[in-house]
């Protein structure tokens, strides 16, 4: 992974793509110029992991182990029990997202320099940094974190807000939404642009592709106004760009983006389809591409924005391993605990299950190889908290104390078309 910027080159082509905002827009040309110095300040100098190389794409896991550390985990072996888990990451981050290669997982992590003052000033937005790990090597570095003077000090408030990332389906760049504020420069003080960037792994460049995408909906708590960021999915079809419009109950929108940034297509107020925040994959069709979301029964052709019902139900599988296991809905008696989901192996039913987690990509995830089930047992599920596996007709456990999620390769969905149906 390239970890030194080409200076030169890249603020020219940087400079070509400000130009036309100097005269009629000085306030956003600021908050490119200034949002570049956040992620050039970090490019330099990745820290080292807390691991040992590794051999295989492991399972990863955010949680606690038993001495009461948190931190990101990864189990390198077949049979994850059998395993001693390395810490990669220490501290609270969110759920990694696995490249394509299996090489790599980016994340974001809270900013530790904001945290330092948070208690002084609570319910502020959470300020988080972007980091890309090397789940090899142990090699970690930092792509984008926060303005020098950063604080939650709502008189001089500055920080940087990210989406989660997602990687192209090559592997080869990583995207990301960013909304950065700073009071004292007078940079976007009411937090409304958010922009849409991508990082080339090979030469180490960042493009803002959007400077500005559309307006985005604030949570108000108490007086104090936090901008809800959006999620982007990136897949065959372009960077799809989910953006909260309404409040919670309400629904999004939709915008697909070409890597260019050229808008291809777009679809209003999904909430009637309760299109769920946060949940929107790249679904296939046959060989078709189309954008849908784990809650709702709704396929959104990218190229045009055409809104479909889905002709069957959503399957969960590995895109390392498409013929392996895969999870599918069964059905629901109305108590989410006993949930039937059916598990295939090569499109042939195998068996079933109840109370898989298969309502995000974290909760239920299957091995790139394709033999495995691992499924998260939340605290109050069980005695323990901690991951169930699913092993040719076995299961075994893996206990800790609390789990927030997992994550295991690429998740892929398609859909399993109901006996009949065509699409």
């Amino acid at each position: 992974m390239a970890h030194q910027l080409a200076g030169a080159g890249f603020l020219s082509d940087f400079a070509q793509r400000i130009k036309g905002y100097t005269v009629r827009h000085k306030s956003l040309t600021l908050l490119i110029i200034c949002a570049l110095c956040v992620l050039v300040g970090t490019l330099h100098g990745g820290d080292r992991a807390i691991a040992a190389p590794a051999k295989r794409t492991p399972l990863l896991v955010v949680g606690q182990n038993d001495a009461n550390q948190w931190g990101l985990w990864g189990f390198y072996g077949s049979e994850v029990t059998n395993t001693k888990a390395r810490l990669l990451y220490e501290g609270n981050p969110w759920m990694p997202i696995v490249s394509p290669s299996g090489e790599f997982a980016a994340y974001l992590v809270y900013s530790p320099a904001y945290f330092r003052q948070y208690q002084a000033f609570p319910g502020q937005p959470t300020a988080t940094n972007l980091i890309v790990q090397n789940l090899t090597t142990g090699d970690r570095l930092t792509l984008s974190s926060q303005p020098k003077r950063v604080t939650p000090d709502p008189a001089h408030l500055a920080l940087a807000l990210h989406s989660d990332p997602s990687w192209s389906p090559d592997g080869k760049h990583l995207a990301w939404t960013q909304i950065v504020t700073d009071h004292d420069a007078g940079l976007n003080v009411d937090m409304a642009i958010e922009q849409l960037v991508i990082y080339d792994v090979a030469t180490a460049k960042y493009h803002f592709v959007v400077a500005r995408l559309p307006d985005h909906f604030f949570y108000t708590d108490g007086g104090k106004r936090t901008p809800s960021v959006s999620a982007i999915a990136w897949g065959a079809g372009g960077i799809a760009v989910e953006v909260r419009r309404a409040d919670f109950d309400g629904g999004p929108a939709v915008y697909i983006y070409s890597p260019s940034g050229s808008l291809i297509a777009h679809t209003d107020d999904l909430g009637s389809y309760r299109f769920a925040s946060g949940q929107m994959v790249w679904v296939k069709v046959g060989n078709a591409d189309y954008i849908g979301n784990i809650a709702a029964p709704i396929l959104i052709d990218p190229a045009t924005g055409s809104i479909y019902h889905i002709p069957g139900t959503l399957e969960l599988y590995n895109s390392a391993s498409p013929n392996g296991l895969s999870m599918f809905f069964g059905s629901d008696p109305g108590n989410d605990a006993t949930t039937s989901w059916l598990i295939a192996r090569a499109g042939v039913v195998i068996g079933s299950e109840s109370g898989l987690n298969i309502s995000s990509n974290y909760g239920a995830v299957i091995s790139p190889d394709g033999t495995q089930i691992a499924n998260v047992v939340y605290q109050g599920q069980g005695t323990q908290g901690g991951v169930q596996f699913y092993h040719d007709g076995n299961y075994y456990a893996l206990n800790m104390p609390d789990v927030a999620g997992i994550s295991w390769g690429v998740p892929a969905w398609r859909v399993r078309l109901a006996p009949g149906e065509t699409f």
